[in-house]
């Protein structure tokens, strides 16, 4: 595909067929996203098609999936976001769901608590400490209201008592997280 060529063999030199580096780069890339690899080196040094199979291999990267914590390094367009007289306290992860139905509040809570400890991301905080501003990812050894907020509300009232309702929990929550 990279090289626009209809069939190939085990004796194919992919640079008498147009390769160059920059599509020996693609062609690692494209390896790598079906889980094997090899280098552009290994490309150079091992031309044909026969040859280069020997070499790529399965990729075999351990990736630590243990739940991270602790501070975490702000990067530039944090710095920048920060640097900005803004309220804070406004900028959070938040979402507001419907069912027509009630919620199974058990079963909602069990989710939730299975999202955040899954996905480090969901538990990062921001907040002062020794006078400078300090994100940080939460273990996941916290009791369910540390890790997430949940409130429910039965809004079955008229439409205006119901957006009263939904305005008003949601400034308290802004507030307060």
């Amino acid at each position: 595909e990279l090289l626009n060529v209809d069939e190939l063999g085990v004796s194919a030199n992919f640079f008498e067929l147009g390769g160059d580096s920059i599509k020996a780069l693609q062609v690692c890339a494209r390896l790598k996203q079906r889980g094997f690899e090899t280098t552009v080196r290994e490309m150079f040094e091992h031309q044909t098609l026969g040859e280069l199979s020997a070499r790529v291999r399965k990729d075999v990267r351990a990736i630590d999936q243990g739940p991270v914590e602790g501070e975490i390094t702000w990067t530039p367009i944090q710095q920048w976001f920060f640097s900005q007289s803004l309220e804070s306290h406004h900028f959070n992860q938040s979402v507001m769901i419907y069912r027509a139905e009630r919620f199974d509040e058990a079963a909602l809570r069990k989710v939730l608590k299975s999202l955040v400890t899954h996905h480090d991301a969901l538990r990062i905080v921001c907040r002062h400490e020794d006078g400078r501003q300090v994100q940080i990812n939460r273990g996941i050894d916290l009791s369910d209201e540390e890790l997430y907020a949940l409130e429910l509300f039965d809004v079955k009232d008229s439409l205006t008592e119901a957006r009263y309702t939904i305005e008003e929990a949601a400034s308290r929550m802004q507030e307060h997280i």
